[in-house]
């Protein structure tokens, strides 16, 4: 459900939506200052990442419309593509990376972007199903950036025992959260790049210090 509902009239407004959003990503670069300033360890810096994603960006995001030439910069406003709905919304909760160039990338390209040098984790089999347990094996709780064959990107969020996707899905027409056993998108494929997100101790470090993430647009 998106944060639209918020909305005391219950109308589509806007104005509230983009006034609401705007005071979340100020409060998440406070909190970012609070969490430098206090020294805080990897752990702390990994769950207030997590919960900002999660909780506050993606929330306003849920609801706008897919489009293969999207590029909104304002939740349910216009149309989002898949790699745009990635790059902006890390770029939104304070990662320094250039959401254009990240956005128009492949999605191996996208991962080793991400990785900052760190695994990939590369699950691929015959099918979805043949490799979904490895999913469970491979994935523990947080955050992660997926990249499936050459077609599409965005994030795995695994809580507990279930494991959600959350894209800009083509096959809905707009951006959503669902179990992967339930995606459409991810049973037309078999090969998928995983990279760790909240709990990769260089990226949430350049996260907290601002320290851009450079794009790599040709992995060999």
């Amino acid at each position: 459900m998106s944060w639209i509902s918020l909305n005391s009239n219950g109308k589509n407004d806007n104005c509230f939506l983009l006034e609401n959003y705007n005071e979340v990503k100020t409060a998440i670069r406070n909190e970012k200052l609070k969490l430098l300033t206090d020294k805080a360890d990897f752990a702390a810096i990994s769950i207030a990442f997590e919960n900002n994603l999660v909780n506050k960006i993606f929330p306003f995001w849920y609801g706008t419309k897919w489009s293969f030439e999207g590029y909104s910069n304002v939740p349910n406003q216009g149309e989002i593509a898949c790699g745009y709905f990635v790059s902006t919304t890390l770029k939104h909760i304070g990662i320094n990376v250039n959401r254009y160039m990240l956005a128009q990338q492949l999605p191996i390209n996208e991962a080793y972007s991400l990785s900052l040098s760190n695994e990939v984790i590369n699950i691929k089999g015959a099918s979805f199903f043949d490799v979904k347990d490895e999913f469970y094996e491979a994935i523990s709780d947080g955050v992660y950036f997926i990249g499936i064959n050459r077609n599409h990107v965005g994030f795995i969020y695994r809580n507990a025992n279930k494991i959600y996707i959350i894209h800009s899905n083509y096959f809905s027409g707009f951006v959503e959260k669902e179990l992967i056993e339930e995606s459409q998108v991810l049973q037309m494929f078999s090969n998928f790049y995983l990279v760790p997100i909240s709990s990769n101790k260089e990226l949430m470090s350049s996260w907290i210090n601002n320290k851009e993430v450079k794009v790599v647009t040709s992995y060999k």
